[in-house]
């Protein structure tokens, strides 16, 4: 049995293995965090496959969990995690104090931090198109698109204190490469201190001030279009570029 809610996925007892996990194609977990209120099964080659599939955080039982106590440790988790915002590595750890008789029985890879939902939006630079992430993630920004898909649509997270974090398609983090002397790149699993930054406001417009960026571009907020358009499969962006010419 599967419970989910948006981004959030709760397993109870199922007969899911790695091997399925490791099966699906283009990061369909992303950005989802995982609880398998289960036996053992925070382990490899599991927590691995999972992770790889584009999970952000995955929460599982590293002992045989004893039933009643296990589940407190659950409600209590998702209690501060997503109703109150704490994050999610304490939560866990403050939660099994107080209702698991035995430390470290639930382990947590992955994302720690404060389970955000985020939003959907779209950046748009100075040149009027739209920044987006080749492929889905993996790959570094380009501000060159003037459509909006799914490869240019990113999920916002607010971390308190005007620090933001973003994600592409495929779940992966935007990170400022090389204390901001590269590329941006859509590329990183978890959420470090180079893939957060800070919200500034402008005026009436928004822009992006980089953490460790040495020059900055403004670039104002689009909010994403409730129906967006997914990239067509098997095209090239010049086929896609083609259409879109035509379309217009």
């Amino acid at each position: 049995m599967v419970t989910a809610i948006p981004t959030v996925f709760h397993f109870n007892d199922g007969n899911l293995s790695a091997s399925w996990f490791q099966g699906l194609q283009n990061h369909p977990l992303a950005p989802a965090v995982l609880y398998f209120n289960s036996c053992k099964v925070h382990n490899q080659p599991l927590e691995t496959a999972i992770l790889g599939a584009g999970a952000r955080t995955y929460i599982g039982g590293n002992i045989n969990l004893g039933i009643g106590s296990s589940e407190e440790v659950c409600k209590c988790f998702w209690d501060k995690a997503l109703v109150r915002h704490k994050r999610m590595g304490p939560s866990l750890r403050s939660c099994e104090q107080s209702h698991y008789p035995t430390a470290g029985a639930h382990g947590i890879s992955g994302d720690q931090g404060i389970l955000t939902l985020g939003r959907s939006i779209a950046l748009r630079a100075v040149n009027n198109r739209f920044v987006c992430a080749e492929k889905g993630g993996g790959r570094k920004l380009v501000a060159d698109r003037s459509w909006l898909r799914s490869w240019e649509t990113f999920v916002l997270t607010e971390l308190g204190d005007n620090k933001v974090a973003l994600r592409a398609k495929k779940g992966q983090y935007v990170c400022a490469e090389d204390g901001g002397r590269k590329h941006l790149m859509a590329n990183h699993p978890q959420r470090t201190t180079t893939a957060t930054f800070d919200l500034v406001e402008v005026g009436a417009n928004f822009s992006w001030l980089w953490e460790h960026l040495e020059q900055m571009e403004q670039i104002e907020l689009a909010e994403r279009p409730e129906k967006v358009v997914q990239e067509m499969e098997g095209k090239t962006l010049e086929e896609t570029a083609e259409k879109e010419t035509a379309r217009t």
